[in-house]
């Protein structure tokens, strides 16, 4: 049986936690491709599927949209309102977007974010 998109949306969510910290979008997509093909490995996606994830590069000709600024970010096609954003610092969001108001299903902070954010508020 085909699992849904959901599932393995929340299989990637769990992935994208336990996963160490990005330092740059390159290494935040290696990460996010990585995920997301083995989640579709795992959940026996259909060859094609597995095909299309395989080869895709973080570039415009592969849905990936505002690559020249801090944050690109790319909508599934088997469920546009689910948008991931990799940020230029190596954060990842993952958000539902929603015509009233959007969740935030994974926010996971760059590596240097979280280096600063380790810093006390007195020292910087």
């Amino acid at each position: 049986m085909r699992s849904t998109f959901e599932t393995r949306l929340v299989t990637l969510l769990n992935k994208l936690e336990a996963a160490p910290l990005c330092g740059n979008a390159d290494a935040a997509f290696a990460l996010f491709h990585a995920a997301w093909l083995a989640t579709n490995e795992a959940h026996k996606s259909p060859p094609a599927l597995l095909a299309h994830w395989r080869s895709q590069r973080l570039c415009s000709e592969h849905g990936w949209q505002d690559l020249h600024t801090q944050a690109a970010h790319l909508s599934f096609a088997e469920s546009p309102n689910i948008r991931v954003y990799l940020h230029a610092d190596g954060g990842i969001v993952i958000q539902r977007m929603a015509p009233a108001c959007g969740s935030i299903l994974c926010a996971k902070l760059g590596q240097a974010r979280m280096e600063l954010a380790a810093v006390p508020e007195f020292v910087r």
